[in-house]
């Protein structure tokens, strides 16, 4: 949907192999973040309500950044990550 109001970004986002991908639109302030994963994620995420994004901080030659993982519960105990 974001490719149909945007069509700019269509070729970036078919290059990319697949993830978290937070990006800042060009004239706009806040930042989006595009997840691209297999649609089985999206429907476990579908059917569970939702999924998790955990943030974690970390410093990177000299640098504060922060890392990101994501986490689709089709099984309790071993979540589909990315």
């Amino acid at each position: 949907m974001l490719t149909i109001t945007h069509p700019e970004l269509l070729g970036g986002l078919v290059n990319f192999p697949g993830g978290l991908f937070p990006i800042r639109i060009p004239g706009e302030s806040a930042l989006r973040l595009i997840i691209k994963c297999p649609k089985e994620w999206i429907l476990a995420a579908k059917l569970n309500r939702g999924f998790r994004i955990y943030v974690a901080p970390l410093m990177a030659k000299g640098r504060k950044s922060c890392g990101m993982v994501s986490a689709f519960f089709d099984d309790a105990d071993e979540p589909l990550t990315l």
